[in-house]
């Protein structure tokens, strides 16, 4: 367990932590520096696995992935757009990487809770970008745009991609090409920063973490994404439900504290009936899946948003995780991804039973990794860019071994998965 920050730079040395960061940098840089982080994670991954001895092995989650990679590369012989689907399929099968080396390194609670640090501190980090972005445009008038745009004019001058850098005078987006999608990975990101807040008593870490956890939620609220407050909503409500015996009152204060501190800019958004014509979106996303429910238009969003141009909409994708993946891959994609939502929800609520120990944390990160990704998916699609993308096959991934790791004793070690009962003394 992680003490201080002195600490984890000892730690730093070991391989395995060390790919495990590069992996968590990811949602720190635009999209095409994610491909060669990951590349410069494969090196320590493999040192760490021979140091051990280790074969690569795929859980319950990982085969589900492998399956729906197989099932889009499948799409793509159907698709409208071919050639897009299979450069979607490709960054979903090189994304697929990062479940391998997240699942395959945390094998133990150490490496878990050295993971969980770096996860909060990164989201820490872009939620403190979006605030100061934020109080720049609005409070001092300077204006200041994404962290990256200036690189994003260099290297899209040389590549054969159209750039457009859309200007946001209100709304953060940190080092996001967009608003929508800071939302969408601090969301993703905010119940295991709240996991790693209460987990374990960490008594020299208590301010850093606590200070992780407010701009965390600070980078949402920034965000002016509708979809993002609906889920940081329900997720605080569900951490007042499930702390009413524990740690009620110290969950209620931080909350209370928060919408005391929320500008007037935050509920003016949050009160607003503009839906940015997604209720015409939707309406012509159920009319399409209508005339081909069974596989699609394709993988990748380009079918999507072909569909869009056809009633003079400019919309990337549905707006809508569920009819988004309908569109893609069809009822075979849905039941896919639906089911990994079901294990996750099913592990996560198997180690809230086992009561109110770490475990009980992780199961609450899991069964709100589902729920606020579903919730945020009723008006957006999160699994765009190979950035988000590689962030939720990760938490998948953390979901996949933390039904061993925190389980029981017999579950810590990755090389012995099968056991399902620990023997009795």
């Amino acid at each position: 367990m992680i003490t201080n920050p002195k600490q984890f730079l000892v730690d730093l040395k070991s391989p395995y932590l060390i790919s495990l960061v590069l992996i968590a940098l990811i949602p720190l840089f635009p999209e095409y520096i994610s491909f060669l982080l990951i590349l410069g994670a494969i090196i320590p991954f493999i040192k760490d696995m021979r140091a051990r001895q280790a074969k690569v092995q795929f859980s319950t989650l990982g085969k589900l992935l492998l399956i729906y990679c197989g099932y889009l590369t499948l799409t793509c012989i159907i698709s409208t757009h071919p050639m897009q689907s299979l450069l979607s399929t490709a960054m979903w099968w090189f994304m697929l990487i990062v479940y391998v080396m997240v699942s395959n390194l945390l094998t133990d609670k150490e490496r878990m809770d050295s993971f969980l640090f770096v996860i909060a501190t990164v989201a820490g980090i872009v939620g403190f970008i979006a605030m100061i972005q934020s109080f720049s445009n609005t409070v001092f008038g300077v204006k200041i745009r994404g962290v990256w745009d200036w690189l994003d004019k260099i290297v899209f001058e040389y590549v054969p991609f159209n750039l457009t850098l859309q200007s946001f005078p209100k709304r953060a987006y940190a080092t996001f090409p967009n608003p929508n999608m800071l939302a969408q990975y601090l969301v993703m990101a905010a119940p295991f920063v709240v996991c790693y807040n209460f987990m374990e008593r960490r008594q020299t870490m208590r301010l850093y973490n606590r200070i992780c956890l407010i701009l965390t939620f600070g980078g949402v609220m920034f965000s002016f994404s509708r979809g993002g407050y609906l889920a940081v909503i329900c997720l605080a409500i569900a951490l007042i439900v499930l702390n009413i015996r524990k740690r009620f009152s110290t969950v209620l204060l931080y909350i209370a504290a928060a919408l005391l501190f929320i500008p007037r800019d935050v509920y003016n958004r949050l009160t607003s009936l503009s839906d940015s014509g997604r209720k015409r979106i939707w309406a012509h996303a159920l009319a399409s899946i209508a005339e081909k429910p069974l596989f699609g238009y394709g993988a990748g969003t380009e079918p999507a948003a072909n569909l869009f141009k056809e009633i003079g909409m400019r919309s990337p994708h549905a707006h809508n995780i569920l009819l988004q993946l309908l569109l893609e891959g069809g009822i075979p994609a849905l039941i896919l991804m639906g089911a990994i939502a079901f294990i996750i929800v099913k592990y996560g609520w198997r180690l809230i039973r086992n009561g109110y120990t770490s475990s009980f944390w992780i199961g609450f990160a899991l069964c709100g990794f589902v729920m606020v990704v579903t919730l945020h998916g009723l008006v957006d699609y999160p699994l765009t860019t190979p950035k988000l993308i590689s962030f939720f096959v990760a938490l998948i991934a953390i979901a996949d071994r933390s039904i061993y790791v925190y389980r029981d004793s017999h579950y810590q070690r990755l090389r012995c998965p099968k056991r399902k009962t620990a023997k009795k003394n």
